[in-house]
């Protein structure tokens, strides 16, 4: 058994491993991760692995800590493994659970606690997207494809006091329920659920437009959509208002932009999802929205770099009396902050150093923009260097980010140590590289600050 907040382990592990459990809370509802025998798989992080894995990444532990922790008693003995056999998964087909012969209990549920406007989900049950099965009175969230064939179902419990959901064997996580519309937008959503709540929120012309509910697929029914449909251009994703949910925006949209040009905007729930915020306007207490801590962090740093008085700073005067010998000494001072990260192993001496990183980094952008006459201020050059952080690509350790820190610092270096004449785009590429090396300072700040509130916090019950 394991019991998150503070971490309890028991050193019978077998029934984590091999009891099936369809989602596993972590510390809160915020994070989930799927597991299915001995296997876990984070679907907004696409990480996954066996039992050792699992501790590794979410108590923090090292290898030989984690394998102690899960043998118990039993570390140290040799244990003989017989060697797996890999068993073929044969696809299996969609059937589709009997229907109810009416469906009050469905509408109790979504009507009565959900809060779901009638006329929305007399719109669904007509097109036969929802409804009631026959054989635990769920909530049955049909997914049809372009011939308008079923292809996914969730199951929902009707009951009050169960959370159950889960997407029936033989579900293509491609068609995960959707509503197609005739307009160029498309808005993303987690569970069927937040979908139909935002729906009765703005109703208003609904219809005319698409909806997708990723139903814990991460982001292939969204990028189906696209693919499946080309006249969407506006994609509104509209996941939830918590670290997880804040994640998966960042992941599904760059995804979306590699797959073509599209318009892509994110729309908050006040509250923790639009579910939620339905429940508020019903004058019921709503769960509490929840920023992502490593994205706030990043935040408030550069917001106290916005609040420099850029003009009166020391190091500014300096570069700017240096004129065309500025990024030289930029990089020069790069590179001496970087020998010094090397030496010191007082935490609070490399955050300071980090600091002076990133504000060497957008001190040179700004010599290099009045070179360029591309004069842009401060707060901008700032909002531009937190535009590149992408939260769901923080997950690497202090020492994995110091290595990418300086390799990125040699990949500039190369940049700038042609004896050629640069051009205009060459110069506003080398100005990217910049601004790229001063968010990656900050990721570390940020990282060495989380690994102090730990080590400051963490206890381990055995």
């Amino acid at each position: 058994a394991v019991c998150c907040g503070r971490f309890l382990f028991s050193r019978e592990f077998k029934s984590f491993q091999y009891r099936k459990i369809p989602i596993f809370h972590l510390q809160n509802r915020t994070k989930k991760v799927s597991i299915d025998g001995s296997q876990w798989f984070s679907q907004y992080e696409l990480v996954g692995g066996g039992a050792v894995a699992f501790v590794q990444k979410f108590f923090n532990l090292s290898y030989p800590d984690t394998v102690r922790t899960l043998l118990g008693y039993s570390a140290g003995t040799e244990i003989v493994r017989e060697p797996k056999i890999k068993k073929q998964k044969d696809e299996q087909p969609l059937e589709l659970p009997e229907k109810y012969t009416d469906m009050k209990r469905l509408y109790a549920y979504l009507l009565g606690e959900r809060y779901i406007d009638r006329d929305v989900l007399l719109e669904f049950l007509h097109r036969e997207l929802i409804y009631e099965d026959a054989e635990y009175h769920n909530a049955v969230f049909v997914g049809l494809d372009e011939n308008g064939v079923p292809k996914h179902i969730q199951k929902r419990s009707t009951h009050s006091v169960s959370s159950y959901k889960g997407n029936i064997e033989g579900s293509n996580a491609e068609y995960s329920f959707n509503f197609v519309g005739i307009s160029d937008k498309l808005y993303v959503f987690e569970a069927p659920i937040d979908m139909l709540a935002y729906i009765s929120i703005f109703r208003g012309d609904w219809q005319q437009h698409s909806y997708v509910a990723l139903c814990s697929t991460a982001n292939v029914a969204a990028l189906r959509m696209l693919r499946s449909y080309p006249n969407i251009k506006q994609v509104y994703l509209c996941l939830d208002h918590d670290p997880a949910g804040i994640e998966g925006s960042y992941r599904v949209a760059e995804s979306i932009h590699q797959l073509g040009e599209y318009n892509v905007l994110r729309i908050l729930p006040k509250n923790k999802d639009w579910d939620e915020d339905l429940k508020a306007l019903r004058g019921k207490e709503p769960i509490s929205a929840s920023e992502h801590p490593k994205l706030e962090h990043i935040r408030t740093l550069c917001c106290e770099f916005s609040s420099i008085c850029w003009e009166e700073d020391p190091s500014y005067k300096a570069f700017k009396t240096a004129k065309g010998l500025a990024v030289s000494i930029a990089m020069d001072r790069l590179k001496t902050f970087l020998n010094r990260l090397e030496l010191s192993e007082n935490d609070t001496e490399i955050q300071h150093i980090l600091l002076d990183m990133a504000k060497t980094t957008v001190i040179a952008v700004k010599i290099r923009d009045a070179q360029l006459n591309n004069e842009r201020e401060f707060t901008m050059l700032i909002e531009q260097m937190k535009s590149k952080y992408k939260p769901h690509k923080d997950n690497d350790s202090s020492e994995s980010q110091t290595t990418e820190l300086k390799k990125y610092f040699q990949e500039l270096s190369k940049q700038l140590s042609s004896n050629c004449a640069f051009t205009r785009s060459e110069c506003l590429k080398q100005n990217e590289m910049f601004l790229e090396l001063g968010i990656k300072a900050l990721m570390l700040h940020g990282c060495i600050e989380r690994r102090q509130s730990q080590d400051d916090s963490l206890t381990l019950d055995m």
